[in-house]
């Protein structure tokens, strides 16, 4: 088992580091500004873990593993499986859709007909040897 951790550029980590400090900044102004009850304090739980927990654990789990012949692509509560001899081709790219990586230095994964997923691996080279490319 291989395991590989995405490139993170410094202007997202900003940015989602950012997102979760405000939400927790507007969720404890929020519970110390009035008394909350009931209703409105299922809201600023649900704005903490909505603004904080999913993008720190974004953050935090973004990566990808080679095991058994199938790329695991991990990226908070989201995963995808891409058996390895289903990939046609990786190529660089810069695209900026979303996708589960924390860089704009990607590579393109092409598998399963025209099937593609982005990804940002640290460790390109190693990668790319890992899935036999």
């Amino acid at each position: 088992m291989q395991e590989f951790h995405s490139k993170v550029d410094t202007w997202l980590a900003v940015i989602i580091w950012g997102s979760v400090a405000f939400s927790m900044i507007i969720a404890i102004y929020l519970l110390m500004a009035q008394p909350i009850s009931g209703a409105n304090a299922a809201i600023v739980a649900v704005v903490a873990v909505l603004g904080a927990a999913l993008p720190a654990w974004i953050m935090l789990s973004t990566s990808y593993i080679v095991f058994n012949g199938v790329l695991k692509i991990h990226s908070g509560p989201f995963s995808w499986s891409v058996p390895v001899d289903e990939i046609s081709s990786v190529s660089a790219t810069r695209d900026t859709l979303s996708s589960p990586a924390l860089s704009l230095d990607r590579l393109r994964v092409t598998y399963s007909g025209g099937k593609s997923i982005m990804i940002s691996p640290q460790a390109k080279r190693e990668f790319l040897s890992a899935i036999g490319r």
